[in-house]
């Protein structure tokens, strides 16, 4: 008898659905998604922009690398420089090792 009651319901709540039209879009839709997508492809980077945001970055580096490597040049002293510094200070008098 339940499953009677029950049969009865389902029917009656798909059935009530029959009289119900299709949703139907405004004409003006379509036109409007695609004005939205035209209007989202223009939000692109200019090349000029990304151009100079690479020369930027290019000549930062160079800097960078150029600074490097006469900084490591100029602090690396040479056996010549080294024995100048001992005989300034008097050093090998006290016999003091260096590394030479």
């Amino acid at each position: 008898m339940k499953k009677d009651i029950q049969e009865q319901r389902i029917e009656d709540i798909l059935n009530s659905i029959d009289g119900v039209q299709r949703a139907a879009a405004p004409d003006t839709l379509f036109d409007a998604i695609e004005q939205r997508i035209d209007n989202n492809t223009k939000r692109i980077i200019p090349l000029r922009t990304v151009v100079a945001v690479a020369a930027s970055i290019l000549l930062l580096l160079s800097v960078n690398v150029y600074l490097i490597m006469n900084t490591t040049k100029e602090q690396s002293l040479s056996k010549g420089d080294m024995n100048s510094v001992i005989k300034y200070y008097e050093l090998e008098e006290q016999r003091v090792n260096i590394g030479i």
